[in-house]
C-alpha cells in the first residue's frame, strides 16, 4: 500500500516516507552592463593604462617623499631640488600613459567619465610640474606654487576615482574598481585641500594607482558589435522536484 506524498526519486527512510530532492538556488553571476563603444574597441588602451598606473603609483610615493624632504629646505639661496623635479617629471610622463587607460573606458565602453579622466590625468602632471618649476627661492611663493600644483593633481585624482567607480558596471573586478576609485578620491581630496596631510594624499593615490593597474589589466573588451563580453554561464540547478 502506497502512502501519500511519496516520490519515486526521493530519499529517506523506507518506501512510504521519502522526500523530494531539495531545490538549490545557486547565486547568480552579476552580469556586466552592455557597453556602447565609440569606434572599434581596442584592448591595448587598457594594457598601456595598466603600465601607466603601475608606474604612477611608484613615482607618486617617490615624488611625495622627495617633496616632503625638499619642503623645509626652501630658502633665499635655493629653490626646488633636482631630485624633486626629476621625480615630478617622470610622474607627469607616466600620467599620460595612465590617461590612456581611462581613454579606453571612453573608447571601449562609451562613458564620458572616462574621457574626462583621460583629459585631466594627461594634463595634471605637467601642470603640477610647471608650478613646481615656478617655485622660487622665496618660501612664500614656493608654498603657493606647490599648493596650486597639488590642487590640480588632487582634482585629477578625484575625477579618475569617479571614472573608476562609474565604469565598474562593465568590469569583472567591481570591488577592486570601487576600492581604487575611493582611494584616488580620498588621496585627491587630501592633495587638493589639506596641506598638512600632503604625504598621506600621495600614498593614498599611489595605492589607488596600484589597484587601478590590476583593474585595467583585467578589464574586458567588448566585441565590435557593442555587445557585452562573454560571461561565465550560471550552473544549472540539479534535477529534482520543485515546490
Amino acid at each position: 500500500m502506497a502512502y501519500p506524498y511519496s516520490y519515486p526519486y526521493g530519499y529517506g527512510y523506507g518506501y512510504g516516507y521519502s522526500y523530494p530532492y531539495p531545490y538549490y538556488s545557486y547565486p547568480q553571476t552579476p552580469q556586466r552592463a552592455t557597453a556602447q563603444p565609440r569606434g572599434l574597441p581596442d584592448g591595448r588602451l587598457f594594457r598601456v593604462g595598466s603600465v601607466g598606473n603601475l608606474a604612477s603609483g611608484i613615482l607618486a610615493i617617490v615624488a611625495g617623499m622627495t617633496l616632503l624632504m625638499d619642503g623645509p629646505l626652501f630658502s633665499y639661496t635655493q629653490g626646488t631640488h633636482d631630485t624633486t623635479y626629476a621625480a615630478a617629471t617622470l610622474f607627469a610622463v607616466f600620467q599620460v600613459l595612465a590617461a590612456v587607460g581611462f581613454l579606453g573606458f571612453f573608447r571601449n565602453y562609451g562613458t564620458l567619465t572616462g574621457a574626462a579622466a583621460a583629459i585631466m590625468t594627461s594634463i595634471a602632471g605637467f601642470v603640477y610640474l610647471g608650478f613646481l618649476g615656478a617655485a622660487t627661492v622665496d618660501p612664500a611663493s614656493s608654498f603657493v606654487m606647490i599648493y596650486l600644483g597639488g590642487l590640480m593633481l588632487g582634482v585629477s585624482g578625484i575625477v579618475a576615482g569617479v571614472a573608476l567607480v562609474d565604469n565598474r558596471r562593465f568590469l569583472d573586478g567591481r570591488d577592486m574598481a570601487v576600492a581604487a576609485g575611493i582611494l584616488l578620491i580620498i588621496g585627491g581630496g587630501l592633495l587638493a585641500g589639506v596641506i598638512g596631510l600632503y604625504i598621506i594624499g600621495w600614498v593614498a593615490m599611489a595605492v589607488g594607482y596600484f589597484i587601478s593597474a590590476v583593474v585595467f589589466f583585467s578589464a574586458p573588451v567588448p566585441n565590435p558589435a557593442g555587445e557585452r563580453a562573454e560571461t561565465a554561464a550560471t550552473p544549472a540547478s540539479p534535477p529534482g522536484w520543485q515546490y
